[in-house]
């Protein structure tokens, strides 16, 4: 499977207000990006797009608030990362100019797409069982609360608009380690799953889910140092660790060690 990939990194106010002006938050916003890159080259057959309109915009804020050896390494590790390997969305092949869009966030308000955004999504329309798409959208650059975007299209004339499209997204490059195994490795997950209920609640970026029928609390997890896929199950009052669950839903004995807890979130 190819798996497209589009990458919108923040340039608002408010998403650089979330990095706190905070070298290590801008750093950690390029680690992320270089775990997407590594996920991808792992699985094999990948497009990856930016926008350099975007990346300047994202430089020239940290410019004015990151010391110039933080600054420096940011600029280097983002061509690297972007070299050779990865297509600009504003070379003239790409969106007509005679439309318009913008995202649609039910609990916020309407606002005009960035230029990358609006291209996964029209990218999103051509997907099938031999290509995917997402929109992957670091350091809170968009809030992603349903794992997808929806954003409308529109233009002046044209009978068949608006429509509303919809694309794939994450903020986080474990939320895109969690879509792409899924989607690509196993068909247990727990977004959609009929078995869970999704919380307000998140350990970390991850969402917690409650399973109905036994109200114990799952999320996905990546963050340990050996970057072993898996979910991690607590009780119905988060204060009972259970254990692993496998990437099939399957729980793996012997992990219930140690003390975790999650009592405090939920």
């Amino acid at each position: 499977m190819k798996v497209k990939a589009f990458i919108y990194l923040p340039e608002t106010d408010a998403a650089f207000e979330m990095l706190h002006n905070n070298p290590d938050s801008y750093q950690e916003v390029i680690n992320e990006l270089f775990s997407v890159k590594k996920k991808l080259k792992e699985k094999g057959i990948y497009d990856l797009y930016f926008d350099a309109a975007n990346i300047s915009s994202f430089i020239q804020v940290a410019t004015g608030l990151l010391p110039d050896p933080h600054l420096a390494g940011i600029k280097g590790q983002l061509q690297h990362i972007l070299k050779y390997t990865s297509t600009d969305v504003n070379l003239p092949v790409f969106r007509s100019s005679q439309h318009i869009y913008a995202n649609w966030a039910i609990s916020v308000s309407v606002i005009s797409s960035p230029f990358v955004v609006a291209e996964s999504a029209e990218s999103s329309l051509q997907d099938n069982e031999a290509e995917k798409t997402i929109c992957i959208c670091l350091g809170n650059s968009i809030d992603v609360n349903r794992e997808e975007l929806h954003i409308i299209k529109d233009a002046i004339r044209e009978p068949a608009l608006p429509k509303v499209l919809f694309v794939t997204a994450t903020n986080s490059s474990v939320g895109f380690v969690r879509w792409i195994t899924t989607i690509a490795d196993g068909t247990f997950k727990l977004s959609g799953n009929n078995d869970f209920e999704p919380l307000e609640k998140y350990w970390r970026k991850e969402r917690i889910y409650r399973h109905k029928q036994t109200g114990n609390h799952w999320y996905f997890d990546f963050f340990h140092r050996e970057n072993k896929i898996h979910y991690e199950v607590f009780d119905s009052t988060g204060n009972t660790y259970l254990g692993e669950a496998d990437i099939n839903g399957n729980m793996i004995q012997g992990t219930n060690v140690g003390n975790k807890k999650i009592s405090d979130i939920i």
